[in-house]
């Protein structure tokens, strides 16, 4: 799980250095994980109760800092109201 941040995390330094924005989608199951990855914006979507990955549903911590809480599979609701949030701190 932390490879995949610090791999991430390099894609996005990229991008970021030659003038870019970055979104990223992945599961961060732990905080140190959440931490290498260094987000500008976290969205923490919280709409399973499980994971189908054993291993991860193990090693899951709900998160304790993040800009914005999902709660339901609805993106047509959620992603107007993501994007209005983004669009002020900008």
């Amino acid at each position: 799980r932390n490879r995949q941040a610090k791999r991430m995390y390099k894609k996005s330094l990229e991008v970021k250095q030659n003038g870019g924005n970055v979104i990223a989608d992945f599961v961060c199951p732990t905080e140190t994980a959440r931490n290498i990855f260094l987000a500008d914006f976290r969205i923490w979507v919280d709409t399973i109760k499980k994971s189908r990955f054993d291993d991860t549903n193990k090693v899951f911590t709900r998160p304790d800092k993040y800009d914005f809480h999902v709660t339901t599979q609805d993106a047509r609701y959620w992603a107007p109201i993501i994007f209005k949030k983004l669009k002020i701190i900008k």
